[in-house]
């Protein structure tokens, strides 16, 4: 093997090592079970499994709660198909859903598989969220009561143990309704934005980070699934008269960079600041100030992720210099002070600020 081979065969390979360390990070954070993962960050990627999709219609990309979202709708009907499969005969089928304006009032496909009356998924209808199911007979939808208000995203999750379906919206569970027990869903077309089945049942709006796992997640599984707020550091001791950041880091689902994001922070104690930022593509964003006075101050900050208001909490402590006694030679005798920036003492102590005293005791 000649040696250009050699490096181009072992940097695939190291590629291909780092890509699946990379996936197998990703994978660890999440519940078990998740077999179909589309971020839509300028495709149609199934990240974690083969369900690799193609747009159709006019479905496109825009800003989403997390990067970028599938666009589908608005002047003219789009989706996603990602192929003739399911997930089995339980499952949970996750999305951050954000409707436009006008959408019919029938039932429209997000996000699943809906043709020969074997339906799953989840869908919109009557402007409410709901879990598309087969009942026996044909297809039936468990509502959820939550009407989608236009311009909001919501975290919608539905799921099927094979005996129930159940619906949450942001995280709380709002209706149930049996199933056909341990039905096999339709493999005519998982589709996002619309249904294989009917004409015209096409969703108009933004859909992200679609997930799809092969059982039913817990109640405790969901929660866990829900945005989250972090500050750090969550504690910190400064010297007066310094500028620090506390970092706000937001998700979706305590992993997933929450992007676009306004941060308010109010700063109340020895100190009192207030001000604003955005999170950027990491989930992050800094909010700066300086400790005038010495003491402790209390950091609070909120935010409202998707329709879901979250708050943090950090401290911070303030710390003025101490003076301290040192020997001062070539001076006359006497006691006096001496303005420093910084003095060194014996063992490699450092004093910030304040004045250094001096005493000069009188030569022999």
């Amino acid at each position: 093997m000649s040696r250009k081979r050699l490096q181009f065969w072992m940097g695939t390979v190291c590629i291909l090592v780092l890509s699946l360390v990379a996936t197998t990070q990703s994978l660890a954070a999440y519940p078990s079970g998740l077999i179909g993962w589309c971020p839509a960050n300028g495709s149609a990627t199934d990240t974690v499994g083969p369900h690799h999709g193609g747009l159709g219609g006019d479905a496109t990309y825009a800003t989403g709660i997390s990067g970028q979202a599938f666009k589908v709708g608005g002047t003219s009907v789009g989706y996603v198909n990602t192929g003739g499969w399911n997930p089995g005969p339980q499952w949970t089928i996750e999305a951050w859903v954000n409707p436009f304006p006008g959408n019919p009032g029938g039932r429209l496909g997000i996000a699943g598989g809906i043709a020969d009356c074997r339906d799953w998924g989840i869908v919109f209808q009557a402007n409410q969220f709901g879990a598309v199911i087969f009942p026996g007979g044909c297809t039936a939808t468990v509502m959820s009561g939550v009407i989608g208000t236009p311009g909001t995203w919501y975290h919608v999750i539905a799921t099927n143990d094979g005996t129930a379906a159940k619906i949450y919206v942001d995280g709380v569970l709002r209706n149930s309704g049996l199933v056909f027990p341990n039905y096999l869903g339709t493999t005519s077309g998982t589709w996002f934005g619309g249904e294989v089945c009917c004409g015209g049942d096409f969703f108009h709006g933004l859909i992200d980070e679609v997930k799809i796992y092969n059982r039913a997640l817990s109640p405790s599984e969901i929660a866990e699934l829900e945005p989250t707020l972090k500050l750090a550091p969550p504690s910190e001791t400064n010297g007066v008269g310094a500028s620090r950041p506390v970092t706000a880091t937001a998700t979706i689902d305590g992993t997933t960079a929450a992007t676009g994001v306004t941060v308010n922070f109010t700063v109340t104690g020895a100190n009192t600041a207030s001000g604003s930022c955005t999170t950027d593509a990491t989930g992050q964003c800094a909010f700066t100030y300086t400790g005038s006075n010495g003491g402790d101050d209390t950091i609070s900050a909120s935010a409202t992720i998707g329709s879901a208001a979250r708050s943090a909490g950090a401290t911070k402590t303030w710390t003025i210099p101490t003076a301290v006694t040192l020997s001062v030679f070539g001076v006359a005798s006497g006691l006096g002070s001496l303005p420093v920036d910084a003095v060194v003492l014996a063992g490699g102590i450092t004093v910030l600020g304040g004045f250094a005293l001096w005493r000069r005791r009188k030569q022999d």
